[in-house]
């Protein structure tokens, strides 16, 4: 045929119209138009049924005319995946026209209503938000794929590839989050500990004497500035891993280089990760010890990677030096622990400063705070590395991971066990509530009682998140204020100067650093009073929950925040410099010698102390995203699956099927504490 090349296209775009509208009359007959559809589903399955058989007719058709036209059918170059990234975030721009400012536009908005619209398209958001993140992931994160390559864990496996293959069939995709994790868990394979604590408590050279090898660097300053991980191995060596993804091999007498705030200041080197390999007695394989950054160092970053291993850890040591007192760091780090699901040990550093007597008032002190604070009495015990005591340390760490590593790990296996149970039976009360099945009384269900939970459930999540926003403007708030904190700085130090001037003891560096500490300590303390408030919010609004979260009664558990990474306030180098000398004529009252020193203040340190606001508000404004993120995901974890329930399944028969399959499926004995 005489077809020129411009007819061809013509043609070829033509029959692709001709394809999409085909997949209208399919969407259309079918129903699959969405809730928001105009169309009306009113075809018989027969009448469906011949309408499918003639697109198909008809899509053949267009395909042998193509063939036979010479004209090639349209290359596949766009992945599914970057199609569906592309339509959720045309989706969450155009989520931006439910936003109350916007509707404002339309006539006035009273408070009530603004705020259930700024709830609920936060939750729509937050959906679509882990929709994209899931489809980023790619293959390599499908859930199935890596059930098949665990291979022999210490856990029902056919169970959880029961639930995988359950609830991606039923659309009980709330699960995921909560199935996921056990399997993340049974990838690492090790029993990761944890060491934490203040600045100088005495972390690396306590697990430096577990070793028997003065691996980790130590010293009386803010000294490690990335987590390390110590591993056993049989060649002693360390690698460094950078955010570029490259890695290094260093020798053990290297790994300060890399890993301490001197040699590597701010993580200036961006490395991710210090792994080290070595041979010690109290080091079997499968057991990983992790030395973080000091909590309250001045490096900020690091002090924010130590927070992100607590959710990981398996058990964490919160060490708490004896030639101090219990700070409020101390209790976040115990508390944060707790909540995470993880076992806390409190360790009292530096025994050997007290006496036999005043250790045991300090462990019951510790031991009583933690308990009038956190409900919780943790044994607190007393260790150090220096003198006999150095004993101590040694024998508490061979009771308390030696003994239970030997044994394979049974903590570990234990927590993914008892996790995979409440997944269980969250899968089961949400296909029955779906009217899939019947009660556990063996009557017929109806759906009625599942579809209150779900009610329950999808108002708590648009309250959470109207609580989320609002926390996310107070923070904005007060970094918008901390911003200013320079300049207050100087006006605060010139009057508190000129107060303390002729005094001997009067020093601008020390004052300056103090009027500094102290608008920092106002800023920070304003933060943490938001964490505490919207964490006590959550936790009215998720309780009434509890007792339908699982039929195991699992308590429900608190969120919070992570507020041992909240930053501190880096202190500019330069105020130590200071000096300040008045004429005789200028100090005659105290007015004009505040107004001298502010000017004197200003030249030397002024644009030092008018960046210090800006980059404090920076991080804490980062910290307060995260932080705000992380609490999301933490309340996602209990009311998603509560959500399923409910919900009406898409094919009853095969719900049926699969809540047979979960009820025939058999239950492993618990022991006499009810655990699995």
């Amino acid at each position: 045929m005489g077809l020129g090349e411009n007819h061809r296209r013509a043609l070829a775009s033509t029959l692709s119209h001709v394809d999409r509208l085909l997949l209208r009359i399919e969407a259309d007959c079918s129903g699959l138009g969405g809730p928001f559809s105009r169309i009306a589903a009113d075809l018989s399955p027969a009448e469906r049924g011949f309408v499918q058989a003639q697109v198909t007719v008809a899509r053949a058709r267009m395909v042998r005319a193509m063939s036979d036209l010479g004209i090639p059918m349209p290359a596949r170059d766009v992945a599914a995946s970057w199609s569906v990234r592309t339509a959720l975030a045309c989706a969450r721009i155009a989520l931006e026209d439910a936003a109350p400012a916007r509707l404002r536009g339309y006539g006035a908005l009273d408070a009530e209503s603004a705020r259930s619209l700024e709830g609920l398209e936060a939750d729509i958001e937050r959906t679509l938000e882990r929709l994209e993140t899931w489809v980023a992931r790619g293959a390599a994160r499908d859930l199935g794929a890596r059930l098949e390559k665990l291979g022999a864990v210490p856990l029902d496996m056919g169970l959880l590839c029961l639930l995988h293959e359950i609830t991606a069939k039923n659309g009980l995709v709330e699960f995921q989050g909560a199935l996921e994790s056990i399997v993340e868990h049974l990838e690492a394979g090790t029993r990761e500990v944890a060491f934490f604590g203040r600045v100088s408590c005495g972390k690396s050279s306590l697990m430096n004497a577990i070793l028997g090898a003065p691996v980790l660097p130590v010293g009386v300053t803010p000294v490690t500035a990335i987590p390390t991980r110590i591993e056993a191995g049989d060649a002693p060596g360390a690698t460094i891993r950078f955010a570029s993804g490259e890695e290094i091999e260093i020798p053990l007498d290297r790994l300060a280089d890399y890993v301490t705030e001197a040699a590597n200041p701010g993580n200036a080197k961006n490395v991710e990760r210090a792994m080290v390999r070595m041979s010690s007695p109290l080091l079997p394989r499968g057991l990983v010890l992790v030395d973080t950054p000091g909590v309250g160092a001045l490096a900020a970053a690091g002090a924010r990677l130590s927070a992100h291993y607590l959710p990981r850890c398996d058990d964490g040591v919160v060490l708490i030096d004896a030639s101090g007192s219990l700070a409020e760091e101390d209790v976040d780090l115990v508390q944060q622990l707790t909540i995470s699901g993880i076992r806390a040990h409190v360790l009292l550093s530096k025994a050997d400063l007290l006496s036999e007597a005043d250790r045991r008032v300090f462990r019951e002190y510790i031991g009583g705070k933690l308990k009038e604070m956190l409900s919780m009495e943790p044994p607190v015990h007393a260790v150090s590395v220096e003198g006999p005591l150095a004993s101590l340390a040694l024998g508490w760490f061979e009771s308390e991971f030696l003994a239970t590593v030997e044994h394979g790990g049974a903590p570990i296996a234990m927590s993914a066990a008892r996790k995979l149970e409440a997944a269980r039976e969250g899968v089961i009360a949400a296909l029955r509530s779906g009217g899939a099945g019947e009660s556990p009384t063996g009557q017929a269900v109806s759906g009625e009682t599942g579809s209150a939970t779900g009610v329950e459930a999808d108002a708590a999540a648009r309250e959470a998140e109207s609580i989320l926003a609002e926390a996310a403007r107070a923070f904005e708030h007060i970094t918008d204020d901390a911003r200013g904190l320079g300049e207050r700085t100087i006006r605060r130090a010139a009057a508190l100067s000129s107060e303390r001037w002729g005094e001997p003891s009067f020093s601008l560096p020390k004052v300056v650093s103090e009027c500094l500490a102290s608008e920092a300590r106002e800023v920070r303390g304003a933060v943490l009073a938001e964490a505490r408030n919207v964490r006590g919010r959550l936790q009215l609004l998720l309780e009434p929950l509890a007792a339908s979260q699982t039929l195991t009664g699992t308590p429900l558990e608190p969120p919070a925040m992570d507020t041992m990474s909240l930053p501190e306030l880096v202190v500019p180098e330069c105020l130590s410099e200071l000096r300040a000398t008045l004429p005789a004529w200028r100090a005659w009252s105290r007015r004009s010698i505040a107004s001298s020193l502010e000017t004197t203040i200003r030249e030397q340190a002024g644009k030092a102390l008018d960046d210090a606001g800006p980059r404090f508000a920076s991080a804490i404004r980062d910290w307060a995203s995260r932080s705000l993120r992380r609490l999301a995901a933490s309340v996602a974890l209990v009311v998603e699956p509560l959500r399923a329930a409910g919900r009406p399944t898409t094919d009853a028969a095969a719900a049926r099927e699969s809540l047979a399959r979960l009820l025939e499926y058999p239950v492993a004995m618990k022991d006499d504490g009810g655990r699995p």
